[in-house]
């Protein structure tokens, strides 16, 4: 295959991708028209937001690029981040609900990696962000700047099961978890 029909391939799924998400996410992140203006279509909304996520631009460049005011890219990307969360989490990111489903993640580390009564991989990532106000060094990191913590288990195949985003990045690892929701729910047996 030629490396034209490649890229016009792999341009079509993007498309279909951004066309389908664009349902989920479209009645959510829809701006009434008043008097005072016009928003920003749903499908400009989305498109903004993905090029932030995917190119980790600054706002700065998107203000420029989509000619919008920087309030506006600000409010539009926090708003569409939200109802992207909202529209795929119970999708996309469902947690374990019963002892089986333990039981067949584990089933899949064995089996793939060869790791008996493995139920998942962890790991954290530490989002680089701006200094908050009033913070002191609570999101000061051990890697010198600030930041808040993405801590995520996967199963055998790569799927997230378990997502925790929030975390002060002064924290250690395992303060992390003993400090989250998912933490406590694997301390209290509340996860199954």
């Amino acid at each position: 295959m030629c490396s034209e029909s490649v890229r016009a391939v792999t341009l079509c799924t993007i498309f279909m991708l951004r066309g389908h998400l664009l349902t989920l996410v479209g009645p959510l992140i829809k701006k009434n028209t008043t008097h005072m203006r016009i928003p920003l279509s749903p499908a400009e909304r989305l498109t903004i937001t993905l090029r932030l996520l995917a190119s980790g631009d600054k706002q700065q460049s998107l203000r420029l690029a989509y000619r919008h005011g920087r309030t506006t890219v600000c409010h539009t990307i926090r708003e569409t981040c939200r109802a992207i969360w909202q529209a795929l989490k119970d999708v996309y990111l469902r947690p374990p609900n019963s002892s089986d489903d333990w039981k067949e993640i584990a089933r899949g580390f064995y089996d793939h990696w060869d790791l008996p009564h493995c139920v998942g991989s962890i790991d954290c990532k530490h989002i680089n962000m701006k200094y908050p106000n009033n913070s002191g060094s609570m999101y000061y990191n051990y890697k010198g700047f600030f930041s808040l913590v993405l801590m995520a288990i996967c199963d055998s195949h790569y799927n997230f099961t378990l997502v925790d985003i929030g975390n002060y990045g002064s924290n250690n690892d395992s303060g992390f978890l003993s400090h989250s929701d998912m933490g406590r729910a694997l301390d209290d047996g509340s996860i199954n």
